[in-house]
Order: structure tokens, then C-alpha cells, then sequence
């Protein structure tokens, strides 16, 4: 089977490309992504994963539909039939059985000129709500896999729940990072603002880490941050964290300050870490303060909402969390994420099920 795949989830993107390319080795997959970031313009992290990978990678460029003003919407739509024809370019050249989408605003003009070729479409949604691509997208594809009940889709004939793949790479016993030398008689911390890091989650950290360093070790991921972190032997700041280094990470942290989107929040669950989540206020439909609650509703994450942030606070609520770690350990023991290790083959299994037959 040879697939294409696309979108801007590119977590459950990889945990899907591993477990094709370790379980059906004969399969051919093609990524089109972005060749940069958005941020700084260096190498995007699609390019970096897929290169690591050994696969084809066709980088495709298209506007992002920020604002819904009749004056932008014309500006950016050459551009986008641009991505559209591009797309189906590749789509002709290639002849792909199918392809498989995980979303964003890259995804729409590829499942497009996917729709234009008749070459079927699955596309995956990882959180509560479908993102805008994909609500257009659902309107046109064979299949759209779920990682959650959605009660609006629940009977939708073309909607089915898959889950949201966990990759296999962090459940691997993995060895200690060789940059890490830690005082192991106090706590580890993992911080992260998600993959892009958090200017506002790095300033608090700054601001409070005399006063954190008293009582941890930490591990901060910070993405590409303008903030002057110095690394010492209690802690690390990184931009980014590589998969190697983050299955240790989660296998072995004690406790994490962290974002809520729906994959860490997944990671953070199905290792039983205890954690403070500070959700992104802006997300769409408010996803991340809804993933976060799902957790604090059976007593397994503590939350503090941006808008009520502050040094004190943040110390005030990560004390909490340290003191009721093994109760918070326990209600995620006994609360893993559903079917996150049996994701990839289910999402898989939509594949070969909706696959041009040749």
C-alpha cells in the first residue's frame, strides 16, 4: 500500500508512521509538509522526524486562514489553488492508495486535490472538537477516526473512535540523557509549554526558579525561547526535546508543569505523572482547560488557569501536587487513556479497508 500522509498533528502522525514501518515494512509513505517553521524559519520538525525516518518528504506551502475578512480571503486564495494544484501534482505523480490526514491548515489542500483525484481519504482528529480543515475535510472523506466519543458525531455513519496512537518509541525502556547529571535525593521536574514552548510558562519559571531549585531538579523545555536560561546540575533547559530523551523523561520524572494539549496530555496520563497544567487560553473551543479537567475530574492533574498566574501561586500549587503525588499516581494508574496503544492499528485498519485496490 503506498499513503500519503499530511497535517499539522504531527505527534499521533509519527506514532502512526512507526507502527506501519515497523509492522508493514512493504508499505511506501510519502510526508508533504512544511519544509520551515513559522516561528524562526529553520527546519520544521515534520522535515527533522521524517528525515530521521528515512522517508520521502514533499514540502508544500499554503496560507493559514486566520481571519474569515473578505480583503484577506481574496489576498490568500491564489496562493491556496496554488497548494491545491501543487497537491494534485504530487497526487498524479505519486498515485498514492490513499491519503491519511491529521489535520491543519496544510492538510485542506491536499485532501482537495485528494478528493479531485479520487484518491480515498481518512482523516484523524485528536481532540474533543473537529479543527476547521477537518470539519471541511469530514464533509468529503471516507472515514473520520475519532481519538475520543464525540458525541455530536456519534452517529455518524463515516465517523468511528480509533484513539489517539501513543508512540512506541517512549514506552521503550530508553537510557538516561548524557547531558543530564542531577542530585537524585531531591524530585525531578519536567516543564514544557507544548512543542513551540511558552513565553509566559518560561518567564514564571524565571521568575520562581531560585525558589524551585530548592526543592528540584528540573528539566525545562522552552522551545525557542528569548529568555536567558543558564544551565546548571540541577537544571536543563532545552528547546527541544528529542523522542529519545523524552521517553526517559516521562519514564522517570517525578512530577511536570506543563500545556494541556491533547497529546501531552495523553503522554502525561498514560505515565501517571503528576501534573500542574497552566492551559493555553486561546485555544480553539477552549481544548486545552477541557483536556486538563478531564484529569482533575477523577483527582489526577491540579490546574492553574493563566489569566490567575503568578510566582507565588505556581509554588503555592506545585507544593500540592508534590505532597499528594502517590494519590495523583494512583487515579492515573487506574485511569490509562483508552485504546492509545491500539490507535496506529485501528487507524491502520481504516486504510486497508478504504485503499484504492489495484
Amino acid at each position: 500500500m503506498k499513503i500519503i500522509i499530511t497535517g499539522g498533528h504531527l505527534t499521533p502522525a509519527l506514532a502512526c508512521i512507526d507502527f506501519i514501518q515497523k509492522n508493514h515494512p512493504g508499505d511506501e509513505i510519502i510526508f508533504i509538509g512544511r519544509k520551515f517553521s513559522q516561528e524562526n524559519k529553520q527546519l520544521s520538525q515534520e522535515k527533522t522526524e521524517i528525515k530521521k525516518r528515512t522517508l520521502k518528504f514533499l514540502a508544500l506551502s499554503t496560507p493559514k486562514f486566520l481571519s474569515h475578512k473578505t480583503l484577506n480571503l481574496l489576498i490568500q486564495m491564489p496562493q491556496f489553488i496554488r497548494a491545491i494544484l501543487k497537491s494534485k501534482q504530487i497526487i498524479k505523480v505519486n498515485r498514492p492508495d490513499i491519503l491519511l490526514s491529521f489535520g491543519g491548515y496544510l492538510s485542506l489542500p491536499v485532501a482537495i486535490a485528494a478528493k479531485l483525484t479520487k484518491t480515498p481519504i481518512i482523516i484523524h482528529e485528536q481532540t474533543s472538537s473537529l479543527g476547521l480543515a477537518n470539519r471541511i475535510i469530514s464533509h468529503f472523506a471516507n472515514t473520520v477516526a475519532l481519538s475520543q466519543e464525540i458525541k455530536k458525531y456519534k452517529n455518524h455513519k463515516n465517523f468511528s473512535i480509533a484513539g489517539n496512537p501513543l508512540r512506541s518509541s517512549l514506552i521503550k525502556k530508553a537510557n538516561k540523557p548524557n547531558w543530564l547529571e542531577h542530585d537524585e535525593r531531591k524530585p525531578l521536574l519536567y516543564i514544557t509549554g507544548g512543542n513551540q514552548g511558552s513565553q509566559i510558562i518560561n518567564k514564571l519559571i524565571l521568575e520562581s526558579l531560585e525558589d524551585l531549585l530548592k526543592d528540584f531538579n528540573i528539566i525545562h523545555q522552552t522551545g525557542s525561547s528569548k529568555n536567558n536560561f543558564k544551565n546548571n546540575k540541577n537544571y536543563y533547559s532545552k528547546a527541544w526535546i528529542k523522542e529519545k530523551e523524552l521517553a526517559w523523561i516521562l519514564q522517570n520524572t517525578d512530577l511536570a508543569i506543563s500545556r494541556s494539549g491533547a497529546n501531552t496530555v495523553q503522554e502525561l496520563q498514560y505515565f501517571a505523572i503528576p501534573t500542574l497544567f497552566i492551559p493555553l487560553p486561546t485555544a480553539r473551543n477552549n481544548e486545552q482547560l477541557d483536556n486538563a479537567k478531564k484529569l482533575e475530574k477523577f483527582g489526577g492533574a491540579l490546574i492553574l488557569e493563566q489569566k490567575r498566574i503568578n510566582s507565588t501561586k505556581l509554588l503555592r500549587y506545585l507544593e500540592k501536587l508534590n505532597d499528594n503525588k502517590k494519590l495523583i499516581q494512583k487515579n492515573l494508574q487506574e485511569n490509562k487513556p483508552e485504546q492509545s496503544l491500539d490507535a496506529a492499528q485501528n487507524i491502520y485498519q481504516l486504510l486497508k479497508e478504504h485503499a484504492v485496490k489495484k
